[in-house]
């Protein structure tokens, strides 16, 4: 753990609970991780030491799933602090999403974190969404990349391989939506089915001769 440059404390001085800067001061570890430091209330100036202590946080095996790839690292947490199922969080530089938890005895939706052995998540700053493209009597498949809260909806036209499709349907977790305006939100769908849409008619322009 490295020096703050800032704490909330209670000020001995004015009696308020505010913000304390961190003048110098140094990081022991036992069974807690102590702070010994001089600090410097910024409400009234006043100057004095300050010894804080708190507990080590747990650390908690995790593995990333990034579409086909998988890493395996770690993360800290306070023992007490609970962690559920769907909960998102910073990891690194982006954010990732909890799809099981692992304790020594099962899978729990939630646990405390000083019980977690494993946490499960996947990438969240953007999902894959399968696509089904029918095109007349054939039917192809890819996968589209796009942010996890970007939403769409029956009937919206979607460009795919250079060409014009329109979502004909969109499969989410328990059902599939068909009704026109109707959508979900990309972290919430398992399939997008597109077909192509009729055919624009051609405005005819004649054009006018003076005799």
């Amino acid at each position: 753990m490295e020096v703050p440059g800032s704490l909330y404390l209670e000020c001995q001085k004015c009696g308020e609970h505010c913000l304390h800067e961190i003048l110098r001061g140094k990081v022991g570890s036992h069974q807690k991780i102590t702070l010994s430091c001089t600090v410097k209330c910024t409400q009234c100036g006043s100057v004095r030491k300050a010894v804080v202590e708190e507990e080590k946080p747990q650390s908690i095996r995790i593995i990333v799933s990034d579409n086909n790839r998988s890493l395996r690292s770690s993360v800290d947490y306070p023992k007490d602090e609970i962690l559920h199922i769907g909960d998102v969080f910073m990891y690194e530089d982006y954010e990732v999403k909890v799809t099981a938890i692992e304790t020594d005895l099962k899978r729990p939706r939630s646990a405390k974190a000083a019980k977690i052995t494993t946490l499960w998540v996947i990438r969240y700053d953007y999902v894959y969404i399968p696509v089904s493209l029918r095109v007349g009597e054939r039917t192809t498949s890819k996968k589209i990349r796009t942010g996890p809260k970007d939403e769409f909806s029956v009937g919206d036209e979607m460009r795919l391989e250079g060409q014009r499709f329109e979502i004909d349907k969109i499969k989410i977790q328990d059902m599939t939506v068909t009704k026109p305006g109707r959508g979900a939100f990309a972290s919430e769908i398992k399939r997008i089915y597109v077909k192509k849409p009729p055919e624009r008619p051609q405005r005819v322009y004649r054009r006018r001769y003076r005799e």
